[in-house]
């Protein structure tokens, strides 16, 4: 299964995001397909423009609540993006090791990514709106 992020919208992270996301790639747990997790996430961090300043306003971060449409599933979906000890699927805390997750992270408000399904299948996901970190990152 090959694992794919969108890379034609900028994405941009904070620096304590970019760090974070860089430690969890580099430290990945034994996870089907983790090296490719792994290296879709460095190459994320590589190519995303990292600034100083909490992005959260206009980008989804991590601890970013975040509501968003797929397209092809009605309706809009809000979930908040953690690191992986932090998810709890019940509570819409998802993953940054998640398609959801990944393809979420980074992106500005109105712009659209692209999500992966494990079965291969992908679809476009829009960012409707972000609210501020309302979980700590890690």
């Amino acid at each position: 299964m090959d694992i794919e992020v969108n890379m034609n919208t900028q994405r941009t992270l904070s620096r304590d995001d970019a760090l974070l996301i860089r430690h969890l790639a580099e430290h990945m747990p034994a996870l089907p397909n983790a090296d490719e997790i792994a290296d879709t996430l460095l190459d994320l961090v590589a190519q995303a423009e990292v600034v100083d300043e909490e992005p959260w306003a206009t980008h989804v971060g991590m601890g970013s609540q975040v509501t968003f449409t797929t397209r092809g599933v009605a309706g809009e979906q809000t979930v908040t993006v953690v690191a992986p000890a932090d998810a709890d699927a019940r509570a819409g805390r998802v993953s940054l090791f998640t398609p959801v997750g990944m393809a979420l992270i980074g992106l500005p408000i109105g712009a659209e990514g692209t999500l992966r399904l494990p079965n291969g299948q992908t679809r476009d996901i829009h960012v409707r709106a972000t609210q501020a970190g309302l979980l700590p990152a890690a």
